[in-house]
């Protein structure tokens, strides 16, 4: 009779004698007999603690806030912290406006973006609009200031003050390639959005689908206008919903094709449910851990359900495919159960304390999900592996199991196989290692592509309006710095002032920016307008209490939510 576990092996010289492999064997047996001896009471304890906490499941939460990437103590987190304790909030959306032929620049299109403008103000949580519409376009009569909306009342405008506004718009650093694009053919709005306290999941999810639902009825009732709208928190959301579309759809499709794959292998449909029961509780089991705690699981974290799943089948497949080839050699069910658990009670320990130990190191990440990634795979493979050593064997035992009597063809040629690579060893490792190191070398070129947008598919919505945005109005990715004034008051000294302008033009020349917003071409703006709107005025006012009386005569001019406090700090 043949046995799959000999009883004299050679490793490293060391030769496992028959006194040891009766011991683990007279261990094993032991433990098989209580284990089996109170089954009953076991797997009362083994669904009591794994199926009660599941029940936390309902608390199990989503995000896609691109904060949770950064631990407390990140550097950048706490610049981008201070950056939005001074400024207004960065976090909006932006819904481009396309008509299907001609420009913007009309009656009926530029009413189309008054109404939405207006509208967007409903929007949840938002606290400015910007569009061509209501940019606040500065004149001067005399020594008066007037500074009003671009655009008011479009449906009565005339045929010269259309021109006008073109003209105006699209000569306006402030508006092209932000606003409007330099074509005249696409034009955008605005909305900035402040959500109160840290958790922003209901707050997004509130903004977006209502600013989603204002811009299809408007594509509802504007069929020859194109309507598309994108941002951070779009993008976000978008994330977030499809991590939770993979995660209900992909898991059970992966487990679907784990179960017809064992159903191949192993041939037995009892081998095959006893597998999935061990599988679907370890993954409950380690996602009840992450709701109990409070994890937010993240599209990283998210996928430690089907690194679970590998892991659980792993260590299942290898019991199970033992137990059947120890039946196939004429043992019976239970003398076959306890060698395969003798077999591999110590390779199953190794292999689950080596996938702890690699997912466990991931807590030393500077990015908290991968820290909950490590986590919840790490308790997984602990929840896999004890059910393997406790509730695998009960339901194997419990189940019927039938086996053909002898080896089948596929052993055979594995037999085979492994004499081969006995045999051509020292060809194989000397190909294997130049195959190693030729792949190593290549390691290098790999290159660090962490693109937001990026994340998406071409065919994903978000992504598809996304680039629409990108090609036919502004960029989708913003850098903001802030510039210190010498001194308290001193946010109008021409030395600052010019300063902040040989930066501004500095950016405006790089390759990469699309369009940059500066305090200094506001203030450039209001010297011309109070020089009688001469070109040749373009220019930064060259007296600190000039240009402190152009910058409180035009805060006092604008209206209600478009003031610079997303400029200067106004503290």
């Amino acid at each position: 009779m043949k046995s799959s576990g000999r009883a004299n092996a050679s490793y490293k010289g060391q030769n496992v004698t028959e006194d040891q492999v009766q011991h683990e064997a007279t261990f094993v047996e032991a433990y098989m007999t209580w284990l089996l001896k109170w089954r009953w009471l076991v797997l009362l304890s083994t669904f009591t603690l794994v199926i009660l906490p599941s029940l936390t499941l309902a608390r199990l939460q989503f995000t896609s806030d691109y904060r949770v990437y950064f631990g407390p103590q990140n550097p950048q987190l706490e610049t981008f912290e201070a950056f939005e304790r001074i400024y207004a909030t960065t976090d909006a959306l932006i819904i481009a406006i396309q008509p299907k032929t001609g420009s913007v620049f009309t009656r009926d299109v530029l009413s189309v973006v008054e109404d939405l403008t207006e509208a967007a103000w409903s929007i949840p949580h938002s606290v400015r609009v910007d569009s061509l519409t209501n940019f606040q376009n500065t004149r001067a009569d005399g020594d008066d200031l007037f500074v009003g909306d671009l655009v008011a009342n479009a449906q009565i405008l005339s045929a010269g003050e259309l021109e006008e506004i073109e003209a105006i718009a699209l000569n306006e650093l402030l508006l092209v390639d932000r606003l409007i694009s330099p074509d005249g053919r696409t034009t955008g709005i605005l909305v900035n959005l402040r959500f109160p306290g840290e958790d922003h999941i209901e707050h997004t999810t509130q903004s977006v689908e209502a600013a989603r639902r204002l811009t299809e009825e408007f594509q509802n009732r504007h069929e020859d206008l194109t309507f598309v709208m994108t941002g951070m928190p779009v993008l976000s959301e978008a994330l977030m919903d499809i991590s939770v579309q993979e995660l209900s759809r992909q898991t059970p499709i992966m487990a679907l094709i784990l179960t017809l794959v064992m159903l191949l292998l192993m041939r037995s449909w009892s081998a095959t449910l006893a597998t999935n029961i061990v599988v679907i509780l370890s993954a409950l089991g380690a996602m009840s851990f992450a709701a109990i705690i409070g994890i937010r699981l993240t599209p990283v974290s998210a996928v430690a359900p089907i690194i679970i799943v590998t892991i659980a089948v792993a260590d299942c497949v290898h019991i199970v495919m033992s137990m059947i080839d120890q039946m196939q050699d004429g043992k019976t069910k239970r003398q076959a159960l306890v060698e395969s658990m003798r077999l591999n009670v110590q390779p199953v320990l190794l292999t689950s304390v080596t996938t702890i130990i690699g997912f466990i190191s991931l807590n030393f990440s500077d990015s908290p999900p991968f820290h909950d990634l490590g986590n919840i795979t790490v308790i997984g493979v602990i929840v896999a592996w004890a059910l393997a050593m406790t509730l695998l064997p009960i339901v194997l035992d419990l189940l019927p199991l039938r086996v053909a009597k002898g080896r089948p063809t596929d052993h055979r040629l594995m037999i085979r196989l492994s004499d081969f690579v006995i045999i051509h060893r020292t060809l194989i490792l000397g190909l294997t290692a130049s195959a190693t190191i030729t792949f190593i070398a290549f390691a290098s070129t790999n290159e660090l592509d962490d693109h937001f947008i990026h994340w998406f598919d071409e065919d994903v919505p978000a992504r598809a309006d996304t680039d629409f945005v990108l090609e036919n109005l502004t960029g989708a990715y913003q850098m903001e710095f802030s510039f210190d004034a010498p001194g308290p008051e001193l946010i109008a000294d021409p030395a600052y002032l010019a300063d902040l302008d040989r930066f501004t033009l500095w950016l405006r020349a790089q390759p990469e920016v699309v369009n940059v917003y500066s305090f200094s071409d506001v203030m450039k703006r209001l010297n011309k307008s109070l020089n009688g709107d001469d070109p040749a005025a373009y220019r930064l006012p060259e007296a600190r209490d000039q240009a402190a009386q152009y910058l409180l005569l035009y805060e006092m001019s604008l209206p209600y939510g478009l003031d610079l406090s997303s400029q200067i700090n106004v503290a």
